[in-house]
């Protein structure tokens, strides 16, 4: 689903919450590769810091792979929850 989105609408991949983070961050936070290649295909940076100055990539160094309790369907809410937050 999650691919299917980003593959329709490349700009939502790049929508960030209001404390810097976004699809890219919870991707890397939950050991999900297949996400942060999917992102990375369409040009999503892993360098971008949050509102503390911490980059997605400094994140998962500091947390081991969860990625078996990762859902594609969680990022994609994730996703999907920022967009109406933004929505004017």
């Amino acid at each position: 689903q999650f691919k299917e989105i980003t593959a329709s609408t490349p700009e939502l991949a790049f929508v960030r919450s209001g404390d810097g983070r976004g699809p890219m961050w919870w991707a890397h936070e939950y050991g999900r590769h297949d996400i942060v290649m999917l992102l990375r295909d369409v040009g999503v940076s892993e360098n971008h810091v949050d509102r503390n100055g911490m980059a997605p990539l400094k994140k998962e160094s500091n947390k081991g792979n969860i990625g078996d309790r990762w859902e594609d369907t969680e990022v994609t809410s994730m996703l999907w929850n920022i967009i109406n937050e933004n929505r004017v």
